[in-house]
């Protein structure tokens, strides 16, 4: 056999250099775009679902306040019929008493009407 040629720091620093950069770097760099493009992924995923648990949340909100909204305008629907009631009943009283003229009866109502509108 022949002789052993011992390796030198130099030698050493140039064969691992030429390593590194033909083998690992390339290497290193696959697993960083690999688990990038996973991450990537991965984020999408959970933003799609985030984006659907708050769309979620916003219309039970907005269908709660629409709900709420609409009992309120029931309630004042039901005193603006009183009162409209209450304004009949009234201007009927005065006529038949001969307070106000029948003309008087009937600009009122119609007042009454054109302001429903």
């Amino acid at each position: 056999m022949g002789e052993e040629k011992s390796i030198t720091k130099s030698d050493f620093t140039e064969v691992l250099g030429k390593f590194t950069e033909d083998v690992l770097l390339p290497a290193i760099g696959r697993l960083i775009d690999n688990s990038a493009d996973s991450v990537k992924e991965e984020l999408k995923v959970e933003i799609k679902k985030s984006e659907q648990v708050n769309k979620d949340w916003t219309d039970k909100r907005v269908e709660q306040a629409e709900g709420r909204i609409n009992l309120r305008l029931g309630g004042i629907e039901q005193k603006l019929e009183k009162a409209d009631k209450k304004l009949d009943t009234l201007v009927d009283v005065l006529e038949d008493k001969r307070v106000i003229k029948v003309k008087d009866v009937a600009r009122i109502k119609f007042a009454a009407e054109v302001g429903k509108t």
